[in-house]
C-alpha cells in the first residue's frame, strides 16, 4: 500500500527514471500540497520549453481537490497528453468521478501501483520495463 507520505519520493524517482529513458525531452516536476494532501505534477517539454504532456501523481485524497478533474480536462482541451496515476484502491472511484463531472475521455487513468518498483528499487537497478 502506498502512503501519502511516499508521494514526493515516488515523484522524484519517476522523474529520474523518465530523464534516463527520454533524454530528448525536458522533464520538470512540482510537488504540491494542501488540505487534500500531497500530489505531484510532472511536465514534459521540448528543449524550447513548449509543453508536451503532463503526469499527475495523486494520493488517495489529493485527487478529490475541487479543481482536479477540471485541471486535467483543461489540459486535454489544450491538446496535451494527460496521465493521472492514483492508488489502485481508488482508481474506480476516480474513473466514476471523471465521468460524473464530465471530465474528458482522453484523461489517461493509471494505477500508481505500476510505479511502485521505482520506489522499492532504491539503488537504481532492476526491472523497470513497465514504467514508460
Amino acid at each position: 500500500m502506498l502512503w501519502d507520505a511516499e508521494i514526493s519520493n515516488l515523484i522524484v524517482r519517476r522523474v529520474d527514471f523518465l530523464r534516463n529513458k527520454h533524454r530528448d525531452i525536458s522533464i520538470t516536476h512540482f510537488v504540491l500540497g494542501g488540505p487534500y494532501g500531497e500530489y505531484g505534477i510532472i511536465l514534459y517539454t521540448d528543449y524550447n520549453f513548449n509543453p508536451m504532456g503532463f503526469e499527475f501523481i495523486e494520493s488517495r485524497k489529493s485527487w478529490k481537490r475541487p479543481d482536479a478533474i477540471n485541471e486535467y480536462s483543461a489540459l486535454v482541451d489544450d491538446g496535451y497528453c494527460v496521465i493521472v496515476y492514483v492508488p489502485d484502491d481508488v482508481k474506480n472511484e476516480v474513473a466514476r468521478t471523471i465521468i460524473a463531472e464530465k471530465g474528458k475521455e482522453n484523461i489517461r487513468l493509471r494505477s500508481i501501483d505500476t510505479l511502485l518498483p521505482i520506489v522499492k528499487n532504491e539503488n537504481g537497478s532492476g526491472d523497470q520495463r513497465e514504467q514508460s
